[in-house]
């Protein structure tokens, strides 16, 4: 009898079905994050705001998950993996959408619009975070096959270099965000100094994205590390 079919019987209703589609939900609503930052940058507001929506729809869908997982969770009668263990993936992964919902939060209540010196090296680490979480949820949807082969070593080798990949794209960012608060350390003098502090917060809240999409992978690797 083959280890898989026995899991899968044992697992009954399997919890990575939730779990997935939470994790696209909040890649979704980072994903909303370059269009609305475009639209802030060329004063298109009402554009704006329609991003907002559905990035706080894809957040709304990813809370209605969680719930269901957490509950889904109690009820499991056996799992190859630790509770625990999926409830942490699970919250790195509802983190991302939180950032993803506070970084459009700040943009359209302050109305913030980038330097125009500053603008492309901020779309670049912008573009960078959102690709870790890109990744992210490419790993974590790697999960289904490694669950159902009972964590075969070609499927966990997959998930491995999902997480190598991951890693190097989060390092690739944190370059870039190095670059972009050295620009707009340049431009401090010609910037009102309220104007300077939002926008260093909205690059601290595209780092939380990045170092999300990072503690997920880190969580993933805990996961399947038995």
């Amino acid at each position: 009898m083959a280890v898989g079919n026995s899991l899968s019987r044992l697992l009954g209703k399997s919890p990575l079905s939730p779990l997935q589609e939470h994790m696209r939900q909040s890649e979704a609503a980072v994903g909303t994050l370059p269009g609305l930052l475009a639209a802030a940058q060329a004063g298109d507001w009402e554009q704006a705001k329609q991003l907002d929506r559905d990035l706080r729809g894809h957040a709304t869908e990813a809370d209605r998950l969680k719930l269901e997982l957490r509950m889904q969770l109690r009820k499991s009668l056996f799992m190859p993996v630790s509770r625990s263990d999926l409830l942490e993936l699970l919250t790195s992964q509802d983190l991302v959408a939180d950032h993803a919902e506070s970084f459009a939060a700040l943009l359209l209540s302050r109305k913030i619009q980038v330097p125009d010196k500053a603008f492309s090296h901020f779309a670049a680490y912008l573009a960078a975070s959102a690709s870790t979480c890109t990744l992210a949820l490419e790993a974590v949807n790697e999960l289904d096959e490694v669950f159902e082969v009972g964590f075969g070593k070609r499927e966990i080798d997959l998930v491995y270099a999902r997480l190598r990949a991951i890693a190097k794209q989060e390092k690739a960012a944190s370059k870039l965000e190095a670059k972009l608060r050295a620009k707009l350390f340049a431009l401090e003098k010609s910037l009102d100094p309220l104007e300077a502090m939002f926008l260093y917060q909205l690059v601290d809240k595209l780092d939380a994205i990045a170092r999300g999409a990072e503690r997920i992978g880190n969580r993933l690797l805990i996961l399947i590390s038995i």
